[in-house]
């Protein structure tokens, strides 16, 4: 701590899944912001951030349904609420609970010091989420802590075009002997026969990424 505090840091970046956190940001008297995909059952969002997430219309996280329920799903979106808070409450709780108030040396809870966070980054898209209010301190980040993509590699000879689709008059003759090294995944200057035609499309488009054939490898 003492080395942590000779660096002093503004602001603390921490997943709040992964308890301790929030509890060294205290301990150092720092801001601190939580950032988190989804917690079992969403109890931490929930109990920690003030998230209200109704099991009547919202499918708990790691459940398997969606926001389109029958009666016998929402029961059983219901079990797994209740499952997961009773995990929460008797297990993480109790433990942390008296191990943050330890190490404060007063009374508190995870989940008090936990919803001290400035704002919650949610590490998603809100538009992949099902429908659900949201308080104004969660703000989706989606993207922000995924790495740039790479240039393809010069081996395979395709034009980078930056699109996601590609035609035969816009690709490249491929290396005949890059193909014939058993590249798994890889751009073929001809289009199979066995492609049909895009409704709307203009014509025969082919992904970026389809499987070499036999047939046609063998071709090169």
């Amino acid at each position: 701590m003492k080395k942590l505090r000779e660096t002093k840091y503004d602001v603390m970046v921490i997943d709040p899944v992964v308890p301790c956190g929030e509890l060294v940001a205290e301990l150092l008297g720092i801001p601190f912001v939580n950032t988190i995909r989804l917690s079992m059952g969403n109890t931490i969002e929930r109990y920690c951030g003030n998230l209200p997430i109704l099991p009547s219309y919202v499918p708990v996280s790691m459940g398997g349904l969606t926001d389109r329920m029958t009666f016998m799903e929402r029961v059983k979106n219901m079990m797994f609420t209740l499952f997961f808070d009773f995990m929460f409450q008797q297990y993480d709780s109790q433990f942390w609970n008296q191990f943050y108030g330890e190490a404060l040396g007063r009374p508190t809870t995870l989940c008090e010091t936990v919803g001290k966070a400035e704002i919650w980054l949610i590490r998603t898209y809100w538009d992949f989420e099902f429908p659900r209010p949201y308080l104004p301190s969660f703000e989706f980040v989606g993207g922000l802590h995924c790495e740039p993509a790479k240039p393809l590699p010069k081996s395979l000879g395709v034009a980078a075009l930056g699109h996601s689709d590609t035609s035969p008059s816009r690709q490249e003759t491929a290396d005949p002997q890059f193909l014939s090294s058993g590249c798994p995944k890889c751009y073929l200057p001809a289009t199979p026969s066995d492609l049909s035609p895009v409704p709307g499309g203009g014509g025969i488009q082919q992904p970026y990424r389809i499987l070499l054939k036999k047939d046609i490898v063998k071709k090169h």
